[in-house]
């Protein structure tokens, strides 16, 4: 015994104007003068730096196994991540625990607010760096950090 499939029938569908009473409006600005692009800084992305993470306890509480690589705040904007150099370990969340790593991102790990966390953060991806370099695990074809300030 075979089913036979039922013939599908398309139904056409019939879009109506909006009335003018629910219509929105909308106001634009000009923007004269901002049309130039803005130069941005070229990240570097090595999924070999990020692997690396893991291995390490979480910088801010110190717990193993559960680190993940975790950008700094200073300098992003939505949708945009920092250098993957500078990052730092910190724990994920589990169940029924917030990590340090949403902590850190939603400005709660560190009393002080944005600047506090952005300042922990260059610090902690110092550190980390230098931990990197001294065990020996840098990325062969990775360039190294340049230290400002």
């Amino acid at each position: 015994m075979t089913f036979k499939r039922k013939p599908y029938e398309r139904k056409r569908t019939v879009h109506k104007p909006i009335p003018p009473s629910q219509q929105r409006s909308a106001s634009f600005a000009r923007a004269d003068g901002w049309h130039e692009a803005v130069e941005k800084e070229n990240m570097l992305r090595s999924e070999a730096y990020r692997r690396l993470f893991p291995r390490f306890p979480c910088i801010n509480c110190g717990k193993v196994g559960r680190s993940q690589h975790a950008h700094t705040n200073g300098g992003k904007a939505k949708g945009m991540k920092n250098d993957d150099r500078d990052a730092m370990p910190l724990c994920a969340d589990e169940p029924n625990s917030v990590g340090c790593h949403t902590l850190f991102d939603l400005y709660r790990l560190i009393p002080g607010g944005r600047e506090a966390h952005v300042e922990q953060g260059k610090q902690w991806a110092a550190e980390t760096r230098h931990q990197i370099e001294s065990m020996g695990l840098w990325p062969k074809n990775l360039p190294r950090w340049i230290e400002c300030d």
